[in-house]
């Protein structure tokens, strides 16, 4: 990831490089490219006709991480004060009642300066039972020596997510932990979250980076599955997936 040998100058000094020249260094070795973070399982991870299957089940734990997951790690990291696009449709599968105290299907991590210890999500989509929730994430202080997870703040919930049913969804982000942060989200055609003038994210060096899939926190035995279809990440605007995602192949 990074490497702990620059000293805070010479990061400083990289922090101030376009993305693509940080990939040619080794103060970002993954930059650009897109990793499975999960168990390793045969049921972990399988890209069907048109999507892609994330399945998690009791005890898949990835690099002793008590919590459960299969995700995809999108190791493009947007920078700060930038408006961006996210649009992919999601299905979650149906199944047992979910006994897990958390479930994230969707999050914006955080990559953590070398002095740093982890903090939670700027951005995640968490379901319990059936109840949607988005929320953010934020602290303007330059250093986290210890594990921080500061209150989420909710932007939305609803009851009755509907599983075996895609789901599309359009983002516009802004991260700057300042304040001077945005979000607006489109769920199905309808805006859900318009804000802006919001603190997201914290106060490190390289942005944030996209993770999709399934996650967990540990004590569900049951399986969770969902799938993922026509992801799209970019800086251009993708206000015309709002009436018109693109279609999921085999839709009905």
């Amino acid at each position: 990831m990074i490497s702990t040998a620059f000293s805070r100058r010479k990061i400083l000094a990289l922090s101030a490089v376009s993305l693509p020249t940080l990939s040619g260094c080794n103060f970002i070795r993954e930059y650009n490219k897109n990793i499975l973070d999960s168990a390793g399982k045969p049921w972990s991870y399988q890209a069907g006709p048109g999507f892609e299957r994330f399945e998690i089940r009791g005890g898949d734990h990835w690099r002793g991480d008590p919590s459960e997951r299969s995700e995809i790690a999108v190791h493009r990291y947007m920078p700060w004060k930038k408006e961006f696009w996210l649009s992919y449709s999601m299905l979650l599968e149906s199944g047992l009642p979910n006994k897990a105290p958390w479930s994230i299907f969707g999050q914006w991590h955080a990559f953590k300066d070398p002095w740093d210890e982890y903090v939670s999500p700027p951005i995640a989509l968490l379901l319990k039972d059936d109840k949607f929730t988005i929320v953010t994430a934020s602290d303007t202080r330059w250093r986290q020596t210890h594990k921080n997870y500061p209150p989420f703040v909710t932007r939305y919930t609803f009851e009755g997510f509907a599983r075996d049913v895609w789901h599309n969804f359009v983002f516009r982000i802004v991260f700057d932990p300042f304040g001077a942060g945005a979000l607006h989200v489109w769920h199905n055609g309808q805006a859900i979250v318009a804000l802006d003038g919001i603190p997201i994210g914290y106060h490190d060096i390289v942005g944030p980076f996209f993770k999709y899939g399934v996650y967990r926190g540990p004590g569900d035995p049951n399986p969770l599955a969902a799938r993922y279809a026509n992801v799209e990440l970019g800086f251009d605007s993708l206000a015309a997936r709002v009436a018109s995602p693109k279609p999921v192949p085999g839709r009905a």
